[in-house]
């Protein structure tokens, strides 16, 4: 496996983090092109120093003369604001981990694909906002995405050279969120640090919210729709609180496939970075 160039979108996020976890114990195989971060500029900072990339893009540009100062002298490239966070995404790697939390990564997301590589999708509000749009500008410019996603990730996995005409229906889980076994009367008195602590999984604090009311999991099936080729009434939700199997594809011969694993985010990170190989 020869080395890959990763530009990451959204590093200072738990994605993003995780993600720069698996290239640590990977650094024959990765090297980090691009950071973009959005607010944490000393962790941006910190990681740019570990991962020695060309470029760290801070999106806020009141940091920008702080983040200048604490790369002073390191040789790497800073940049910041809107306008540096999209001409980041643009610069040619191999894989773009696009994290970038709600709406704001889409236009990242799409300035990436135009270089027709791998997009390592973590952001799946690019394709709630914008699924047709996302997958026609990934086929015009011919590039690979791949979910990151827990569910989608294994759905990925499952239904790869797989003849779709053969496949039933999908299934991706839900752990239900902290509040699955509340009563009405115990939701009345919820509070945010409550709903931010997941049971099964170690995600932000929007994303975690998402999953406590399962919002997350309307999102999901939403992304779910416009990345594979099925129709709408083929996706189903399964609340596994375990959180184990993350998805399920019934074959029309009555086979049922699994994808089971840890609840570990850097599972499928590693699986995206790594496709078609495993590390």
């Amino acid at each position: 496996m020869t080395q890959k160039t990763v530009s990451i979108l959204g590093s200072t996020g738990t994605i993003g983090r995780n993600t720069l976890k698996c290239i640590a114990e990977h650094p024959e195989k990765f090297a980090v092109n691009i950071l973009v971060g959005g607010e944490n500029v000393a962790l941006l900072a910190s990681q740019a120093k570990e991962f020695r990339p060309k470029l760290a893009v801070i999106a806020n540009p009141a940091l920008y003369a702080e983040l200048q100062n604490l790369l002073h002298g390191t040789g790497i490239g800073v940049a910041a604001g809107e306008n540096a966070v999209l001409e980041a995404a643009g610069v040619e790697t191999d894989i773009t981990m696009s994290a970038i939390v709600g709406s704001a990564g889409l236009k990242p997301t799409l300035a990436a694909i135009k270089n027709g590589k791998t997009i390592a999708l973590a952001n799946k509000e690019s394709l709630v906002c914008a699924g047709e749009l996302v997958q026609r500008e990934v086929k015009k410019y011919g590039a690979t995405l791949i979910p990151v996603d827990s569910e989608h990730n294994a759905i990925f996995q499952l239904i790869d050279n797989q003849n779709v005409k053969h496949i039933d229906s999908i299934t991706i889980t839900a752990s239900g969120g902290p509040f699955r076994t509340f009563s009405l009367e115990q939701m009345r008195n919820i509070t945010p640090a409550q709903a931010v602590r997941h049971p099964n999984w170690n995600m932000g604090a929007k994303i975690s919210v998402d999953s406590a009311t399962m919002m997350n999991k309307g999102l999901e099936l939403i992304e779910a729709f416009y990345l594979f080729p099925l129709r709408a009434e083929q996706l189903h939700v399964l609340v596994h609180p375990q959180s184990i199997i993350h998805a399920l594809v019934e074959m029309s011969d009555g086979s049922v496939l699994a994808q089971m694993s840890m609840p570990d985010m850097c599972t499928p990170i590693a699986n995206a970075l790594a496709y078609p190989e495993r590390i």
